[in-house]
């Protein structure tokens, strides 16, 4: 890394053409280098490996691709500021003609990239009354599981800002608007937004706002902080050093028990026999689903303990044959998998939205876990954590941030194990079993 090239720095579009002409006979395919960034195309270099990953390329010893692209790559800005320095201040005349300045604030976003921008803001609107305060916009657009841990938040802000209307944005699909129906501290609006506005200052647009802030990416960006104090840090709840007793010590502004989220749902019990609710799909994300088969010996238990075994949605359900009388949520009805995580005995299965809604029901859950890990995702003590405990690479999650992809980009870690997702194929059939026990146990 330290070779002379890294430190003369050439363009790094013809370092990577000379890297890769070593093999002349290989036509590379620059046009794949091609993504879009907002509104711009830009040129990514590192894309061409994508294209070449089933070549032989002979690369010299003192540099690799890769290693050029860590020094390289073109920045991209996610969630960048639209209005990094300016604050918007209006002259208002009230029904006694009598004039005031109303000050909009820009938004605070997420990204820790950004937090000089942030830090201005900060500073400005600490010294406010809260009770000046009328309307503040928040934005998580997407998963469902984000969008429940912003219960929490809310419940936050309404407390701090007592006159404030909130407004949250997000998006229409993975039942991300409709979750909120069911918070207990609930926005008093809700605005449905597209999802390509993840990594956008989207809320600066929006106006009458005085105050704004932007949850996207505000763990995303962040090394190994549980998700909700990204949420937290962002809102402007953060931890102070106060001196106690001629001691400087550490003082959570919110506790942690009520960074917990809370939901309500009151219909009728549908399924009125003892049962678990299980659901074993991680989004498709290997680094958050094990084996189903290893999941057979606990259902087995279960099923002859007499709990009926619901499958909360038509994923990942093979097993389902060897238990006569299970549910199958096969339409993967929304107000179907609120009722049957409402009144279940406990939730079996990954890291996802059902299990952030069980936690919101204060459920037991028994989660096994690799690329992302519950106690980093959760402030709840109802969470019981398997994890293969002595991997380096444990919760891969918390240590990345996004990566260019050909689509545009991604925030799912690549398993850079040589043992390909270790992390969960680690956990045996036998260990999850003993786990489970242990878990069992304790909630009899």
């Amino acid at each position: 890394i330290h070779s002379w090239r890294i430190d003369k720095k050439p363009e790094y579009q013809k370092v990577i053409i000379d890297e890769i002409c070593h093999r002349v006979e290989l036509i590379p395919p620059w046009n794949k280098c091609l993504a879009q960034q907002n509104t711009n195309i830009v040129f990514i270099p590192g894309l061409i490996l994508n294209e070449l990953k089933n070549e032989r390329i002979a690369i010299p010893e003192e540099i690799t691709i890769t290693q050029w692209l860590k020094f390289t790559q073109p920045k991209i800005e996610l969630g960048k500021p639209l209005s990094p320095n300016n604050v918007d201040e209006d002259v208002i005349e009230d029904s006694d003609g009598q004039l005031s300045i109303k000050i909009q604030y820009p938004t605070i976003v997420g990204s820790s990239e950004w937090d000089e921008h942030n830090n201005l803001i900060y500073d400005r609107i600490k010294e406010l009354n809260p009770d000046t305060i009328n309307n503040i916009a928040i934005k998580r657009t997407m998963g469902m599981g984000d969008v429940v841990l912003t219960e929490p938040v809310i419940r936050a802000l309404k407390n701090k800002y007592k006159n404030a209307k909130i407004t949250l944005f997000t998006a229409e699909g993975r039942s991300c608007k409709d979750v909120t129906n069911y918070f207990v501290s609930k926005p008093d609006n809700i605005f449905v937004i597209g999802e390509d506005k993840l990594t956008q200052d989207f809320l600066y647009t929006q106006k009458d706002f005085d105050l704004r802030f932007d949850f996207d990416l505000a763990y995303e960006s962040r090394k190994n902080i549980n998700y909700i104090d990204g949420y937290f840090r962002t809102a402007g709840f953060r931890d102070e050093v106060k001196e106690i007793d001629g001691k400087l010590q550490i003082t959570n502004s919110i506790p942690d028990i009520d960074k917990i989220p809370q939901l309500e749902y009151n219909e009728e019990q549908l399924i009125k026999e003892k049962y678990i609710a299980i659901e074993l799909s991680g989004s498709g994300w290997q680094g958050k689903e094990l084996d189903v088969n290893k999941w057979k010996p606990i259902l087995d238990k279960l099923y002859t303990d007499g709990y009926k075994i619901v499958f909360l949605s038509s994923q990942k359900i093979s097993l389902h044959e060897h238990y006569p009388g299970c549910e199958i949520n096969y339409g993967n009805d929304f107000n179907i998998l609120l009722n049957w995580l409402k009144y279940c005995s406990f939730y079996l299965g990954a890291d996802n939205g059902p299990a952030h809604i069980a936690v919101g029901f204060n459920k037991k859950c028994f989660i096994p876990a690799g690329a992302a890990l519950p106690q980093n995702t959760s402030k709840s003590n109802n969470i019981y954590q398997v994890c293969n405990k002595n991997l380096a690479c444990l919760h891969c999650k918390g240590k990345f941030f996004f990566t260019p992809v050909q689509q545009g980009i991604t925030f799912v870690p690549p398993c850079t194990n040589e043992k390909q997702y270790e992390c969960m194929n680690g956990i045996t059939e036998d260990y999850l079993l003993k786990e489970f026990n242990t878990f069992y146990t304790e909630i009899k």
